[in-house]
């Protein structure tokens, strides 16, 4: 680097430093433009950097860069460059921004310096990457400043716009060509050549000269504005009650009245001048009134705005702000005119106003119900909005719409006498049922009103609550006593009804088996027999009785499996039809595709053959009986209807009559136990209490709707499982087997019973242990356990249930099977005590040729 160059570039410091001093006189002196203090600023930092970069150079080193550090220090100057180039346009960044904007670029810039510092092998090396970074950066720079003065500074096709932006022009070319020498393109310009000193040296003055003449013109411009307006608009400004600020493009406020100081807070008009406008409207709104401002006037148009402007201690006022544009001689747009009106006092009485109207109206609107206001006509004055969500109207309709429309005609009358005692005596209260929204839903209301009156006319105030869940509340209550009533009637009786049976069956096990046995060993002509036949028909006429007893109870173990509605009835259908005589039809329509139930088939029929039976004696002169089988899925919004059974999939079974009906008090009493309607000794009451404890039983629900004279309807509903239904077995024929084989160990609590079951099944050849109860069974040794071959047991029995017994001995002798005999189950024990599919049952009472022909099935099955 020769000594000429390095004097070149001490005058280049000289000159950018003298640049800059005056781009900051002419920003401070002539015009405040963001732009010039950002361009000040660059060329001070150049000057600085390079002044830095010449001190600290090593003078036996051919390159201007020995440290990084002063490197540095002069990249500040290109973002500063780019933040002069964007605030040439409006809207200018914010401060806040800038510096956002400036760490950012600077940080990067660093980044790439130390980055370019760390890849270098060598300082020679590093000093040629970081000269040509800076001179493709400054070349970046001055090219984005220029493009956008010249095409946004609406000074810029001026004399002294003209050469500044020349001259910027110039420093761009500069940098492209000393970015080249560094590159060595073309041979001759590597290193430092004298010229381009040269040349970088004459233009910093040249951009001074540059803006010597803008600044000239711009004041020029401005001193001859001003002396022609001056005196044109004073007095005209100063006479407004309003303030009027008028502005430049970027915002800048280049005058105002005295009023508009007065209004922010400024002692003087000086004091705003100067500033930025958009300052003086509060943060909220700023950016608003801003944007609003900005679009119509460049447009060309006004624009009227409510917002709150910044006073000088920091507090806000309302205003109504109306901006215009600001026009030049030749009516180009140069800025805006806007005239601030203090609204302040006004907007406090509206905001007063609208306060006091809205807390009266929250309050109606908040009371818990319907409030309203009647007139003597009987029409609404005032109402809150629950009033407007009940009747689900306009408002517009509510103030035409005659109060006592809303409520039920039997109602009415009532309604109108509680409103005439409220006018008469001051109060009064009510209650009544209404149509509620475009369904005309019907609900029940408890009303109170209270006489007002108003500038001598009187007024009826009232107050009302929707009392529907109560009533609800209330009828659900009386119907759930009444069915608790009933329940609790019908499972005492059934208790009572159980228990007999409980013994009673025991009993007759004991007697038609015993018969059975004497009846096998008697001649068919001997003289002694009939007199057994007819104890043993009464036998099974008793053992028909207890089982109807059991079904009323609930208490009777039942076999569910899979079935199907439309098997059962098909089965029994020629039966069905020999109960009913000549003069009556019987119908049956049963539904294809029709689900299962989960039910006991024996009991099934029982339900049905009652129904069919109760139905015949309800049409004595004839009629037409019905059946029917259907799939029914009931959900939480079917109706008051089903109120009684649950939401769910079920299979239905219809018994419909034509006969005589029934009227509400016999409906409520036909499912009481021993209740009948036929005459002393005809008929004994349980038929339908039979039926209605088979169904609930069996987890179903029985409906009944019958009036007098229109024949009856029972339907049953069972649950509807996903499930295959069984096939109906053919009935089988049950013979006494000759002779068994097997050991049988005999459970059972009634010594009688048990007896006749042991000489039974001993005459049959089995050998047979017994016990007296589960414990007793329990007891035996493991030697006799393992020799067991079948387990029969009473289902309940003292101590310990045939279930327990059974699982007890099975874990002893693996592949025991059982056989469960009862006569009931207690109702407390049902629920666990119900048997499941496929297990061996049968019930009491039953006969030596049942007992015998069972065993030998269970054991000769594999």
């Amino acid at each position: 680097m020769s000594d000429v160059f390095v004097t070149l570039l001490w005058v280049q410091v000289g000159g950018t430093i003298w640049l800059a001093l005056i781009l900051q006189l002419v920003y401070l002196r002539v015009y405040r433009e963001p732009f010039l203090r950002f361009w000040s600023l660059s060329f001070a930092v150049l000057g600085l950097a390079l002044a830095l970069q010449l001190a600290t150079r090593i003078p036996s080193s051919g390159e201007l860069i020995t440290s990084p550090i002063p490197y540095l220090l002069g990249m500040p100057q290109f973002p500063l460059i780019i933040l002069a180039a964007l605030s040439l346009k409006p809207p200018i960044p914010s401060r806040r921004r800038q510096m956002f904007l400036l760490a950012g670029i600077l940080a990067g810039l660093v980044v790439l310096c130390l980055v370019t510092v760390g890849i270098a092998g060598d300082p020679l090396k590093m000093a040629r990457s970081l000269r040509f970074e800076r001179q493709v950066l400054g070349a970046v720079a001055s090219v984005w400043f220029t493009s956008a003065f010249w095409r946004r500074h609406y000074l810029a096709r001026t004399a002294g716009g003209r050469v500044t932006a020349l001259f910027s022009a110039l420093y761009a070319l500069y940098y492209v060509a000393h970015a080249i020498a560094v590159l060595g393109f073309p041979p001759y310009l590597t290193g430092y050549p004298v010229f381009l000193g040269a040349v970088v040296t004459i233009l910093p003055f040249g951009v001074v000269t540059g803006m010597i003449l803008l600044a000239s013109q711009a004041l020029t411009a401005a001193t001859e504005s001003l002396r022609d307006s001056e005196e044109r608009y004073r007095t005209l400004m100063e006479a407004s009650p309003d303030g009027i600020i008028a502005s430049d493009l970027s915002g800048t406020i280049l005058m105002c009245n005295r009023r508009a100081a007065e209004i922010h807070g400024y002692g003087n008009a000086g004091d705003l001048i100067g500033g930025l406008a958009r300052m003086l409207i509060a943060p909220a709104d700023r950016q608003r009134v801003d944007a609003a401002i900005l679009s119509r006037v460049a447009a060309g148009g006004s624009v009227d705005v409510e917002c709150q402007i910044l006073l000088r201690d920091g507090a806000e006022r309302s205003a109504q702000v109306t901006a215009a544009p600001l026009r030049t001689g030749d009516g180009a747009i140069a800025g805006s005119v806007a005239i601030v009106h203090d609204i302040t006092e006004r907007k406090e009485a509206d905001r007063a106003l609208r306060q006091a109207r809205e807390f009266s109206a929250s309050v109606i609107d908040a009371i818990p119900g319907v409030f309203f206001v009647l007139d003597r006509q009987g029409k609404y004055v005032r109402w809150n909005r629950n009033l407007e969500t009940l009747l689900d109207l306009p408002p517009e309709q509510i103030a035409q719409r005659d109060a006592l429309a809303t409520f039920y005609p039997e109602d009415r009358q009532r309604v109108v006498d509680g409103i005439d005692a409220a006018f008469a005596t001051g109060s009064a209260e009510v209650e009544a049922r209404g149509f509620v929204g475009r369904s005309q839903e019907l609900r029940h209301f408890y009303f109170t009103g209270r006489r007002m009156e108003l500038d001598g006319v009187a007024y009826l105030v009232g107050f009302g609550i929707d009392i529907t869940k109560r009533k609800q509340a209330e009828a659900a209550r009386a119907r759930l006593e009444s069915q608790l009533l009933q329940s609790q009637k019908l499972e005492s009786v059934g208790r009572l009804a159980g228990g007999v049976a409980h013994d009673f069956n025991n009993y007759l096990t004991v007697i038609n088996g015993y018969c059975d046995l004497l009846l096998s060993r008697l001649a068919p002509d001997d003289p002694d027999r009939a007199g057994l036949v007819d104890a043993r028909r009464a036998g099974e006429r008793a053992a028909t009785l207890t089982r109807q007893l059991l079904a009323f109870g609930r208490q009777q173990i039942l076999s569910p499996s899979p079935v199907s509605l439309n098997q059962i009835v098909s089965s029994i259908e020629t039966m069905l039809r020999c109960l009913a005589p000549e003069n009556i039809d019987l119908a049956t329509v049963l539904a294809p595709g029709l689900g299962a139930a989960m039910a006991d088939t024996g009991q099934i029929e029982q339900v049905l053959m009652n129904l069919v039976t109760n139905a015949r004696v309800a049409m004595p002169n004839g009629g037409t009986i019905r059946i029917e089988t259907a799939n029914v899925d009931l959900d939480s919004a079917t109706g008051e209807r089903h109120r009684d059974i649950a939401p769910g999939a079920y299979v239905t079974l219809a018994v419909t009559d034509t006969g005589v009906g029934m009227d509400e008090r016999t409906r409520a009493l036909i499912f009481e136990p021993f209740f009948t309607t036929k005459e002393l000794g005809k008929g004994t009451g349980l038929g339908l209490a039979m039926v209605y404890g088979i169904v609930k039983q069996s987890g179903g629900a029985i409906a009944v709707r019958s009036e007098p004279g229109a024949g009856s309807a029972f339907t049953v509903y069972f649950p509807r499982v996903d499930a295959p239904a069984a096939q109906l077995p053919p009935t089988p024929v049950v013979e006494r087997p000759r002779s068994g084989q097997g050991t049988v160990l005999l459970v059972e609590d009634q010594a009688s019973v048990r007896g006749l079951i042991k000489r039974v099944l001993l005459s049959s050849g089995y050998h047979v242990m017994e016990a007296g109860s589960g414990p007793q069974a329990l007891a035996l040794p493991d030697s006799q356990v393992r020799s067991i071959d079948l387990l029969i047991t009473d289902v309940v029995m003292p101590g310990m249930s045939g279930s327990e017994l059974a699982k007890g001995l099975t874990a002893r002798r693996k592949g025991l099977r059982v056989l469960f005999i009862s006569g009931y189950a207690p109702s407390e024990t049902m629920r666990e005590g119900i048997l499941e599919p496929g297990v061996a049952f049968l019930q009491k009472p039953f006969s030596p040729a049942q007992i015998t022909a069972t065993v030998d099935e269970i054991l000769s099955a594999k």
